[in-house]
Parts: structure tokens; sequence; C-alpha cells
């Protein structure tokens, strides 16, 4: 006898279900359905299926549909099935359709844990921090083990000694993503008030996991959560010193703890002044004797943020500068002095002779020292190198990759005698900014490739370029200034990016593009008023900018900026447009659809002015106080273009509305500057002036 089709093709499905077929069984599935919509079994087999498959909206219609039919043995399938919905719309943002199902879900079956951990989830995100410890509540009554929910009751709860229970609750070992969260809770809690009896719970935390507390302090700080990353920084120094070893590169961390991108001046404010108070704590620690380090990595510590802010910290610098190398001295290996004069040996040391914005700049250096005559040894820090790092390496006489600590490569650069060091960089790789604060060969010299003094009292000349520094430049700096002609360098012109236009880049059509990809970092408050300003006067007009290394970089600038427009009556969120971080060529063709280019005050481009004139496109500048500030006016001045070039903020902000307007100004200057931009790429004119500065710091009887 044939068996009914509705029969046989239920049979068939849950084969295909059993076999891990599911998309088979689904099909099979619906067939059913089609000639009996309500047929219990068909609706179950469709749920399995759709849960298998994820396809989380069908299979919770056909378990509501089997509940509505007396079903009542599915309600854990059910509340699991939204359990798993609703997680996944809180991901995505949808915080209305996951506080549905989630409330639904602990109503259908309220020995759900997973359920009761993500409405609390929810509620935090809703910003209702007591519904969100309830619910937490809940599900550590059903599992008190769980580790995730009890960080989660820590954070929410008000009262500190409460949070500390919680803390103290958690298994001794965690897998590391749940450690880290349970050391930024812990720096929260310090950060909140000073609890004494938290150091067993907190320190216990720390212990078990130092290097992680470390690097997560560091990130706090990056983050702008100075108080969270102070506190945890110097629990871990507390706790190594304990043990017998080293806090101090965690103490330094602490100490001088500086944020990426403030939220407003005020806050960059108080970031300065725990700076200064920071190092006062520094230097009287020192002269008690209290600071010892053990090794190099323990003072690699570089202030590389502090340029950023637009300063005049000189003098700041060099107390920092004198107390890394009072710390560094004892450390090093031992070398005369000044070796005679008249040696040849010269050594170019950096982690950046590679893809990148120093490897860029100063590519053409090795060559030149070398054709002059130098006995040139190229020394590359890993763990990074690549085809820009063999080819430079090919440019010198000797190569040196070193992918160990900076003790050992110290002991190398001694031991190989150097006449000369050149840093093309002081201020950006901490393990650098250490080895430059020995006295490793008679003559050491830094350039621009981070461009503010060192404050380093064993560095003794500053490479920078005439034409981008002040009148007093000379007082901006500890080293002796030496100034090279052009841009310093033979800068090598990118190649042409692909022509994409606007819309296959996702830019949008009949709009002014003004592009604004600096850092986050780069850009300071004083900018907020003038693009604000500008987008009130220019309703045409968006902004293209950058996200940024870390999630908090984008949002926290995006915050200030949304700030600053609303003051001025305007929503930024329809006028920025952001961007990930790309490959250079996409960037360079992004650049080519924009309209200008508008500097950055306080910090202006130096390879980003560069990368734009190469494609022609206008960029628009005022030149600030110090060099670091006056990279663009020198190259648009070299190439004949400074009416690009306004003497102030007010100026550019006019200028700049002249070239929303004028579509007619942008073709002309970009058909100028796609004859003239050329002159600024592989100059010849800084190559003898490097050697002969070089031959002059050499020469016998120089000082």
């Amino acid at each position: 006898m044939n068996r009914p089709p509705a029969e046989h093709w239920l049979l068939l499905g849950q084969r295909a279900l059993a076999a891990g077929r599911a998309d088979r069984a689904r099909e099979l599935a619906k067939r059913i359905l089609a000639e009996q919509p309500n047929r219990p079994e068909a609706l179950a087999l469709l749920a399995n299926a759709d849960l298998l498959l994820e396809e989380l909206d069908e299979a919770i219609s056909a378990l509501d549909l089997l509940s509505a039919l007396g079903r009542a043995d599915l309600a854990r399938v059910l509340a699991r099935a939204l359990n798993r919905r609703g997680a996944r719309r809180l991901r995505n943002g949808d915080l209305s359709g996951a506080g549905e199902d989630l409330r639904r879900a602990t109503t259908i079956w309220p020995e759900l844990p997973e359920a009761w951990f993500n409405l609390a989830l929810y509620e935090q995100a809703r910003g209702r921090r007591t519904e969100a410890l309830a619910a937490c509540r809940e599900a550590l009554r059903l599992v008190p083990e769980d580790a995730e929910a009890r960080l989660l009751a820590a954070e929410l709860e008000d009262e500190p000694a409460s949070a500390l229970a919680q803390l103290e609750a958690l298994p001794p070992t965690l897998p590391p993503p749940l450690a880290a969260n349970a050391l930024r809770v812990a720096a929260e809690l310090m950060a909140r008030q000073d609890l004494p009896a938290s150091r067993g719970a907190i320190e216990g935390l720390v212990d078990a996991q130092t290097a992680l507390a470390e690097e997560l302090g560091a990130l706090l700080a990056l983050d702008g959560e100075i108080g969270p990353a102070r506190a945890l920084l110097r629990t871990v120094a507390r706790r190594r010193e304990a043990r017998g070893e080293s806090g101090l590169a965690a103490r330094l961390k602490a100490e001088l703890a500086l944020g990426a991108v403030p939220l407003h001046r005020a806050e960059l404010d108080a970031w300065r002044e725990d700076f200064v108070r920071g190092l006062q704590r520094l230097e009287e620690a020192h002269r008690a004797g209290m600071l010892r380090a053990s090794s190099l990595e323990d003072i690699g510590h570089a202030p590389f943020l502090l340029a950023y802010h637009g300063e005049s910290d000189r003098d700041l610098l060099a107390r920092l500068g004198d107390l890394l190398a009072a710390l560094a001295r004892p450390l090093g290996p031992r070398i005369a002095a000044r070796r005679k004069r008249g040696g040849r040996r010269v050594a170019m040391i950096s982690s950046f002779f590679r893809d990148s914005t120093v490897g860029h700049y100063f590519a053409s250096w090795p060559e030149a020292l070398r054709r002059a005559g130098f006995e040139l040894t190229l020394v590359q820090l890993g763990p990074r190198r690549d085809a820009m790092t063999e080819r430079l390496a090919r440019s010198a006489d000797r190569f040196r990759f070193h992918d160990e600590g900076p003790d050992a490569l110290a002991r190398w650069i001694a031991e190989a005698g150097f006449d000369l060091i050149l840093y093309p960089e002081l201020g950006m790789d901490a393990r650098v900014f250490a080895l430059a604060a020995l006295r490793l060969a008679p003559v050491q010299l830094c350039a621009w490739g981070h461009p503010i003094s060192s404050g380093l009292p064993t560095i003794d000349g500053f490479l920078s370029v005439a034409a981008m520094e002040p009148a007093d430049a000379r007082e901006h700096y500890r080293e002796r200034l030496i100034l090279l002609p052009g841009i310093g360098t033979a800068y090598p012109r990118p190649p042409p990016p692909e022509p994409l236009d606007r819309t296959a880049l996702g830019l949008p059509q009949e709009t002014v593009l003004v592009f604004y990809p600096h850092s986050p970092f780069k850009i300071h408050p004083e900018n907020d008023e003038l693009l604000a300003d500008l987008a009130a006067s220019e309703p045409a007009l968006r902004f293209v900018l950058f996200e940024g290394e870390r999630p908090s970089f984008r949002a926290r600038l995006e915050q200030r900026l949304l700030d600053a427009f609303a003051r001025k009556g305007v929503d930024a969120r329809s006028r920025l447009l952001w961007l990930p971080l790309m490959p250079r060529q996409r960037y360079l063709a992004v650049a080519a659809c924009c309209d200008f280019l508008l500097d950055c005050l306080r910090w202006s481009g130096g390879n980003t002015t560069l990368d734009a004139l190469s494609v022609a496109l206008p960029v628009l500048t005022a030149p600030g106080r110090f060099m670091r500030a006056r990279q663009s006016a020198a190259m648009l001045a070299l190439i004949g273009a400074e009416e690009l070039v306004a003497p102030d903020r007010e100026a550019l902000l006019a200028l700049a509305r002249r070239f929303a307007r004028e579509a007619e100004r942008k073709s002309s200057w970009r058909a100028r500057l796609a004859s003239t931009a050329h002159a600024l790429y592989e100059r010849n004119d800084s190559a003898p002036a490097l050697a002969a500065a070089i031959e002059d710091w050499l020469a016998p009887g120089s000082d």
C-alpha cells in the first residue's frame, strides 16, 4: 500500500534533519504545510530546521503556532529561540525588538539564565541600571558560577562594596577575554573610590594577569579613561615590585598617562595638568632613590601624544628627557664620550624603515649618505618588515633587522663603534626612545619624523626644514637645530590611483566634499568651531573623515563635532562622512574625488599634504606657531601656491567658503597643481645639505 505524500515527505524530512541537512528538511516541511497548514509534526520539523539555519523569524512563527495548538511542552524551545533572536537584535542595535523578545523569553521560561543575562545587557544599553542589575541577579540565581554575569553585576552595582563582593566571587582563573573585562571593571571601581579593602580581590586579578593588566591600562589611557588607567597601572607597578620585579614601566605609564582624543578643551587641559603633576612625582621619587630600571624596556616611554596638543613643550620634554636619561644611564654599555673625530661610520635606526609615513619621508637618506662616502648601517627594529624594508636595506652598506629587546641592540650598537647615530624619528616608538636616552655614539642626531624636540640630553642635533620653521625656531628645541632646504628629502611621488568616480567609492554626488583625513588624535579641539562655522554657512558641504585605529577615536571626535555643530544649529550626523582606514591607493582615489583638503590647525599635513597634491587636490591651510603646524604652508610656497595659505583661522574660513562656492576656482587650481606639484617630489637639493651637515658634525674639532 502506498504512503500518502505528506507522510512520505514527513519521514524524508525527519531523516534529512537527523543527517544535518536542515535546508532539505525545511523544504519538505513547507511542502506539507502548503497542503496542511496546521499540521503539528510539519510545524515542528520546520521550526527545528529553521533553528539550525538561524532562520529565527520563521522558527518563532512556527513555534508560536504550535503553542496556539496546545503544544505547551515547546515553551523551552520557544524561549531559547526568542533569546537568540533578542541577542541578535541587541547586537544589531535594534533595542526595541530585542527588549520585546527577551522579556517574552523570560516570561515563557523564567528558568532560562542566558535570557536574563541578555535582558540585563538590553537594560544596560537603555541606561536602566536598576533593571539591568535585577535581571543580572536572576541570571546569577540560576547559575551562580556564571563569570560573565558576575562581571556585569560588578559593573552595575552602585555600592563599591557590593561591586567588590561580585569581583571576589569570581573563579580564580579566567580566560583572557573575561580576565580583560574583569580588570576593566576593577580599574573603574578603583577610580570611583579609594578602597583599601579591594586590594585582595583586585590585586589577585592583577597578579594572575599582570601583562594583560598593563596592556589594558595603556589602552584605557588611549581611550581617554585616565582615572581607571592610572589606578590599574599603579596596581600593576605595586604588584610587580612586591614580587621583586621592576614596576617602573607601569609607573611611568600611570603618571604620564594621556588620552588620544579629548572630549573638549577642558579635558585636554586637565590631562596636561595631570601629566605635569605626574612628572613631578616621578622626579621626586627619583631624587629619593625610589626609581630603578632593570632594562631599557622599563624606561621605554615615548611622549607621543604630547606633540599633538600644539603647545610649547620644550622645557617639559627636557625634564622628562633628563629623567629617562638618568634612569637609562646605569643600563647602558660604557663608551667613550667622544671618540676621535673624522670617522665616517653612520647608523640610521628606526622601526619605520617600511611602508609608513616615516619610511616614505626618509627613504632617500640612506642612499644620499652612502653616495656622500659615509659607511652606512641601517637598523630596522622588528617585528615588521616589508618590500620597502628590503629595498632600503640594499641602499645601505650594512643592514641589521633586530627583533629582540632594546638592551641587546644597545650592546650591539656600542660594540659596532659608530661615529654618528641618526634617528629619523624620536617619540613614536618607545623602544627607540629608550635607546636614544643612552649615549651610544659620540654624535647623536634626530630628524623631524616626529616633529618636536626629543627633550633628551643625549641627542645633539635636530634635523629640520628651513621653509617649515618659524623665525624663533631655535627656541623650540633642546637640540642644536640643523636646517635643510626644500622639503628636506627626496619624497617619491605615489603612483596615481585607479580613476574611480564618487559612485564607485560610495560618496555622494552633487555636493561639496571637503577632504579632512587627519588622524583623530591630531585634530585639536580648536578645529571643531572652524568645521562647524564652515558647515553652517555652506549647507551643501560634507566632510570626509577617517575613523582611526580605535573605536573610541571616532566616538570621541564625533561627539565633539556633534556638540560644536549643534551650537551653530547644524546636525553633524548628516554632514560627516566617516570612512574606514583603507589601502593607500584607494585613499588617493577618495582624495581625487573631493573638492579640497582643509588642513588641520596646530598639526598640519605632511605626508597627508604630499598625497593630496599628488592627485592635484587643493590644500587650504593656515600656518601655526611651530614647525608641526607649518609643513603644508611650506610645501605650497615651494610650488608657488601661496594663495592657498591663509594668515589666520578667520582667513582660512573665508578661503574655504570661496572654494566651496566657486566651482571655477576649484577647477582652475586643480589644473594648476597638476602642472606644478611635481616640483615637490624627488627634489635633490636636500641631499648635499644633509651630507654637509653630517660632515660638519663629524669634522675634527667640532663640538
